[in-house]
C-alpha cells in the first residue's frame, strides 16, 4: 500500500500528495496485505471444506445405506467406519407392524394356546400358562408335567351333571335296589342252591358266603336285651356288662352316642366286659346293651321234631356258648378240621 485517503484528519505539512491522497509515511499501524489478488496469498485465513471430496464421502454412504434395504434394524457405522444394522440388540417389526413374540419378555406372553395337548412342547415352562384348542382345557408345567387346571365351582349346586357319574338321589337308588338280585353281592350265593319259600340267608363258614337255609330250624330259644349303665370315673376305660354278653352281639353308649367297636371306639371280646379305646371322663354315663339266645344252634346243631331231639354227628361251622348257657350232644360228634366250639370257663358241653 502506497496511499491512503484520510478524511477529517490533520496531517503534516507535505504529506498530502497533489491528488488529495495522503503519503504511506504518514500512516502507522496497518499490516501488510497481499496485493496479488490471490487467497492463497492470505496469512491466518480459516479452513474452509472441500466441498467435492465431502459430497463424495456423502455418496458412498448413501450407497452403503441402500445396500442394507431389504433388512431391519438400528443403523449405525461401526469403528471401522462402515454402515450396518443391529437386528440383535433392538426389536424388529413384523409385517404387520408388531413385535415377534419370540422378541417380547417371558412375562409378556405367559399364555400360550396350541391344538390340542398332543402339541403341547414336550418341556413346558414354569409360570405360563397352556390352553389346548381342542377342549379348552388349561394347564401349567409343574416342572416334570403337564398339570390340569381345575376351575373350582364353589358348590355343586353349580355342577352341570355330566351322562355317567350321576348325582344320587333317593329314586335313583330305589330304582337300583328293585331292579337288583341280592345274588349280586360278593357275599351272597342264592345260585347254588336256590331258596324257596320261608328261607332266609344264613352264613356258611366253608363258602363265606351268605346262602339260603331254614333260619327257624336252626334258631330256638327267645333273644334277650340286657342294659348295664354305669357311671364312668376319670379316665375309666374297663366297664363289665352285667350277665356278661354274647361277642359280636353287643351295642356301647356314652353319653347316648353309640360307639364304634372293632377297637375303634371299644372292644369287646372276653364276654363279660368291654375295654373303651380312649378314657371316659368323670360323669360319663356309658350304657352296655347285651343280646344273647337262650339257645343258639347253627346247621351244625341240634333242632327238635316231634318230642326227639336231634343233632348232626359234624359239626362244621365255628360255634361259641352263650354267656351262662351249657350245652349237650348225642355222640358220636366229629368236630371237623379248623372248626372250633368256644366255651367259658364255667360253662359245659356234653356229649353222651
Amino acid at each position: 500500500m502506497t496511499k491512503a485517503i484520510v478524511l477529517a484528519r490533520a496531517v503534516s505539512t507535505g504529506g498530502i500528495l497533489a491528488d488529495g491522497s495522503v503519503a504511506a509515511a504518514e500512516v502507522t499501524g496497518l499490516a501488510t496485505v497481499a496485493t496479488s489478488g490471490s487467497y492463497a496469498d492470505l496469512s491466518n485465513k480459516p479452513s474452509i471444506p472441500q466441498i467435492g471430496s465431502d459430497v463424495q464421502a456423502y455418496d458412498a454412504d448413501l450407497s452403503a445405506i441402500a445396500a442394507l434395504s431389504g433388512t431391519s434394524g438400528l443403523l449405525k457405522k461401526t469403528a471401522a467406519n462402515t454402515w450396518q444394522l443391529d437386528t440383535t440388540s433392538y426389536a424388529t417389526l413384523d409385517g404387520s407392524g408388531k413385535v415377534p413374540s419370540a422378541q417380547l419378555p417371558s412375562y409378556v406372553d405367559d399364555v400360550l394356546e396350541y391344538a390340542n395337548q398332543a402339541s403341547l412342547p414336550a418341556t413346558g415352562e414354569s409360570g405360563k400358562i397352556y390352553i389346548t384348542l381342542n377342549n379348552n382345557k388349561v394347564y401349567r408345567w409343574s416342572g416334570s408335567a403337564y398339570v390340569e387346571i381345575v376351575a373350582t365351582p364353589g358348590s355343586s349346586d353349580s355342577v352341570t351333571e355330566g351322562s355317567t357319574n350321576l348325582y344320587y338321589t333317593d329314586s335313583r337308588v330305589l330304582t337300583k335296589i328293585n331292579a337288583t338280585s341280592i345274588d349280586a353281592l360278593s357275599d351272597v350265593d342264592t345260585t347254588t342252591s336256590a331258596p324257596t319259600n320261608g328261607q332266609g340267608l344264613i352264613w356258611n363258614n366253608t363258602s363265606s358266603k351268605w346262602v339260603p337255609g331254614n333260619v327257624a330250624a336252626n334258631l330256638t330259644g327267645s333273644t334277650t336285651r340286657t342294659l348295664t349303665t354305669i357311671t364312668a370315673t376319670s379316665n375309666q376305660t374297663l366297664f363289665t356288662a352285667s350277665g356278661g354278653y354274647t361277642v359280636g352281639y353287643v351295642d356301647v353308649y356314652q353319653n347316648g352316642i353309640k360307639l364304634v367297636g372293632g377297637g375303634d371306639d371299644f372292644t369287646a371280646t372276653n364276654g363279660t366286659s368291654i375295654t373303651l379305646t380312649q378314657g371316659a371322663s368323670t360323669g360319663d354315663v356309658v350304657e352296655i346293651v347285651a343280646y344273647q339266645l337262650a339257645t343258639v344252634v347253627s346247621t351244625a346243631g341240634a333242632k327238635a321234631s316231634g318230642g326227639i331231639l336231634v343233632n348232626r354227628t359234624t359239626i362244621d361251622e365255628n360255634y361259641t356258648f352263650p354267656s351262662g348257657h351249657n350245652g349237650f350232644s348225642i355222640g358220636p360228634v366229629v368236630i371237623n378240621s379248623g372248626v372250633t366250639v368256644n366255651l367259658a370257663s364255667n360253662q359245659r358241653w356234653v356229649v353222651i
